[in-house]
C-alpha cells in the first residue's frame, strides 16, 4: 500500500513538472505526411507459401505512407505520434497475394540547431498477408509490438505558420505474438519470430511556432 502511494505521488510530481514546463514554454507543433518505402524480410515465408500452392510475396520492398505529429520542446527535445499504412499486391496464377500493414507508434527524440535529429518510436504493428490458391485460401495475421529507431534531418520554416520538411533513415523491428492463423487444415503454422526492415522516410507538412 505504501509503495503504491509513493508511486502515485512520484507520478503526480513528475506530471506537475511537465505541465509546468509546457505552460512556461508552449511547444512548437508540426504535422507531416510521409512516404516511407521499407526493405526487409517481408518475403521470408515465400518457400513455405509455394509449398502450399500460394503466390509468394516475391519482393523485400513494402511501400508505406504515414501521418506524423511532432511537438518540439525547449532544449531540442520533441515527442512524436505516428500512424502508418501500406499495401503490396503480388499477382499469382489464380488469386494474388496481398500484404497490408497498419502501425501506430509514439516516440521521443532530440534535434540539434542545424537540423540533425535522432528518435526512437515504439508501438503496435499489424501485418496481414492474404494467401490463396485454386483449392483454398486464408489470411496470416502478425500482431505485436514494434520498435523503430531513426536518424535524419529536419527543417522548420514556420514563423508562426509555415512548411516543415524532414528526411530520415532507420530500422523497424516487429515482434509478432500469438498464432498467425487458426486454420486446422494447415499443418504449417507460418510463425515468424521477427519481421525486420530498413526504412527511408521523406516528410512534408505544416508547422506552428508558439509565441514565447
Amino acid at each position: 500500500m505504501k509503495s503504491d502511494i509513493s508511486c502515485r505521488r512520484a507520478l503526480g510530481v513528475f506530471a506537475s513538472l511537465i505541465a509546468g514546463a509546457v505552460a512556461a514554454a508552449p511547444p512548437d507543433m508540426a504535422v507531416s505526411f510521409g512516404f516511407e518505402p521499407r526493405v526487409g524480410t517481408f518475403a521470408g515465408l515465400d518457400e513455405r507459401l509455394r509449398a502450399y500452392g500460394f503466390a509468394p510475396v516475391a519482393s523485400p520492398v513494402m511501400p508505406t505512407w504515414g501521418l506524423r505529429g511532432r511537438a518540439f520542446f525547449a532544449g531540442g527535445f520533441f515527442g512524436a505520434l505516428t500512424m502508418t499504412a501500406g499495401v503490396r499486391v503480388t499477382p499469382g496464377p489464380a488469386i494474388p497475394t496481398t500484404l497490408s500493414l497498419t502501425e501506430t507508434t509514439a516516440g521521443v527524440g532530440y534535434h540539434t540547431s542545424w537540423g540533425l535529429f535522432v528518435s526512437l518510436e515504439a508501438g503496435f504493428s499489424a501485418l496481414t498477408q492474404s494467401v490463396s490458391s485454386t483449392r483454398e485460401g486464408g489470411a496470416l495475421v502478425y500482431l505485436g509490438p514494434v520498435v523503430a529507431p531513426r536518424v535524419g534531418w529536419l527543417r522548420q520554416f514556420f514563423e508562426p505558420f509555415g512548411w516543415f520538411i524532414a528526411a530520415s533513415i532507420g530500422g523497424n523491428v516487429h515482434v509478432p505474438i500469438g498464432r498467425a492463423h487458426t486454420n486446422p487444415l494447415w499443418e504449417e503454422p507460418f510463425t515468424r519470430s521477427t519481421i525486420t526492415s530498413f526504412t527511408l522516410t521523406i516528410e512534408s507538412g505544416l508547422g506552428y511556432r508558439s509565441l514565447r
